[in-house]
């Protein structure tokens, strides 16, 4: 009478004239894989080696189990009927477990509480939103970022010099002054950019001087009058925040390093929207820049909390708006020293046509 094979062990497999040693370690390895793959739920790594059949492979075990093994048809039928697939190779192997490490990234913590529901856009605002496509006027663009929270402080957007000098009275000297048009993004390159005018008569100076460019670069150009700003002084960290979409992922909440950092260095960290307060903190701890903002020889520490809270609603807003929404660039964001918030410096954000299917986006 034969004995009762365990639970999780192989069949007696017939010998091969070739198979030997090695063939009978393969089969026990590869029984060891079911026994573990129901033992645990945490992470296991093994790996195994054949000098005829080269190194083998990672594969995904039921679950989270991760098992490594060489190439054999009767025992991948055996894994694989087990629920224990494996992947040949180094090279398949450690991709494995780079996209298992960033799936386990992706999840929500258990600890987290629900996220609260975005609020809606009013429907005024929403058909602005609609009707414009394309790079939204920044009037419209700083409404849409006031609703959820994000306010572009210490600016005003005058039409004529004389609502431009009252504007800088009322901000306080030095500040900035910038041509904005939808029909312009990059507005350094074209001289639409004035920094530090320190008075009335340099800002009567600075106006005459952007309209002369507009003219001269962009006389077909859309215009929304002049930006006033103060100017931002001080330790503070030049950061990028924003939003792009995916059509297959959807809308994910960007953070980095900003100014002309962010095309040199590529220094960025990319999540999902929504998010949480968790995730947020978690996207600029994985930044190089992370020490610029816990402070770096003898800085003031940065307010990182200001920081993780616009990233916060930054997602909110993108799951709200979803497919209309194509992108948003916070270019530069600044983070001011502890306790001081942050400022928006410049506005660029993209729109979907009304009607357009996501697939048409640029």
């Amino acid at each position: 009478m034969g004995k009762r094979r365990p639970q999780g062990s192989l069949p007696r497999q017939p010998q091969h004239p070739r198979a030997g040693a090695r063939r009978g370690s393969a089969y026990r390895l590869a029984g060891h894989a079911l026994q573990y793959g129901g033992r645990t739920d945490r992470p296991v790594l093994r790996r195994g080696r054949s000098s005829s059949a080269g190194t083998g492979g990672l594969g995904q075990a039921r679950g989270r189990r991760i098992q490594h093994f060489r190439r054999d048809r009767s025992i991948r039928k055996i894994l694989d009927d087990g629920g224990v697939p494996a992947l040949q190779g180094s090279t398949e192997g450690v991709g494995a477990v780079a996209a298992w490490l960033d799936w386990n990234r992706a999840l929500p913590e258990e600890t987290e509480a629900p996220l609260p529901l975005p609020l809606p856009l009013p429907a005024d605002l929403l058909a602005e939103l609609d009707t414009c496509g394309g790079i939204v006027p920044y009037a419209l663009s700083t409404r849409v970022l006031a609703h959820f929270g994000i306010t572009a402080l210490c600016e005003r957007l005058p039409q004529t010099p004389e609502e431009a000098k009252a504007a800088a009275e009322a901000i306080g000297y030095p500040v900035a002054l910038k041509g904005i048009s939808p029909d312009i993004t990059h507005k350094t390159e074209t001289g639409l950019v004035k920094l530090n005018i320190a008075d009335a008569g340099a800002l009567r100076q600075a106006w005459d001087e952007l309209e002369r460019s507009m003219n001269l670069h962009h006389p077909g150009a859309r215009r929304e009058g002049m930006l006033i700003q103060s100017m931002v002084t001080g330790d503070v960290v030049e950061t990028i925040a924003g939003v792009n979409r995916d059509p297959a992922f959807g809308s994910a909440v960007v953070v980095g390093l900003g100014g002309i950092f962010v095309e040199l260095l590529r220094d960025v960290s990319l999540e999902l929207a929504p998010l949480s307060p968790a995730r947020a903190k978690a996207m600029i701890n994985r930044l190089q820049a992370a020490k610029l903002l816990q402070g770096f020889r003898g800085k003031q520490p940065a307010d990182i909390a200001a920081l993780e809270e616009t990233l916060v609603r930054l997602g909110r807003m993108a799951h709200a708006l979803g497919e209309r929404l194509v992108s948003l660039d916070l270019n530069p964001l600044m983070v001011l020293p502890e306790g001081q918030g942050v400022r928006i410096v410049d506005i660029v954000m993209q729109a979907r046509p009304s009607g357009d299917s996501p697939k048409h986006l640029p």
